[in-house]
């Protein structure tokens, strides 16, 4: 134990020195900067929605911040990854944003692949759905000693990486697969 606290108090400085400085001098970011940056990825929200998930400082008092992701949480919730414009002022962090009506389960945003490091945009990615429900598919099974392919019906719609039921042509054994491509589901062993 005395070993620990000794290494314990080793790193602690060190520490401080990759962060620039004391804990005392590192600025906490406020919930006006995250709106801030909200209002600048296009989505107005009152400072009185954000949830802090942690304690979350910077270098500076207040950072230019910019929104990475926005994905929608429980309803009427969204979850916004952040970061400082500058790498070097905080590292990236998450908030909760409540009552907030425009972020769907259809969609997703993303940060834009085109957009430069110092100019980052929010454009919504839609997730194409590539299969519906009553369409034929291709359930590939695959185990650590085999493979199989069996042709089935699905049973719901779904997007490339989503879990979807199916069912086989006969109907009487029911599946639950990821979609691979159009025409294409993938399971891991069969239910």
């Amino acid at each position: 134990m005395r070993k620990f606290a000794c290494r314990m108090l080793f790193l602690i400085p060190m520490t401080q020195l990759a962060w620039g400085g004391t804990p005392a001098s590192r600025a906490a970011i406020s919930s006006q900067g995250i709106v801030g940056a909200m209002a600048s990825a296009g989505m107005t929200v009152s400072a009185s929605r954000v949830e802090f998930l942690s304690q979350v400082t910077a270098n500076t008092h207040d950072p230019d911040l910019r929104v990475v992701t926005i994905t929608p949480g429980t309803p009427g919730t969204a979850r916004v990854k952040l970061r400082c414009h500058d790498n070097e002022e905080c590292l990236p962090f998450y908030v909760v944003v409540h009552d907030v009506p425009s972020v769907s389960a259809e969609q997703t945003h993303a940060v834009s692949p085109s957009a430069s490091k110092q100019d980052l945009t929010v454009v919504p990615v839609p997730k194409e759905r590539v299969v519906r429900s009553g369409d034929s598919a291709t359930l590939i099974v695959e185990t650590s000693d085999m493979r199989m392919q069996i042709p089935v019906i699905c049973l719901e719609n779904g997007a490339r990486g989503q879990k979807i039921r199916a069912v086989s042509i006969d109907r009487k054994r029911f599946y639950e697969a990821e979609v691979i491509a159009a025409g294409t589901l993938k399971a891991s062993f069969l239910r």
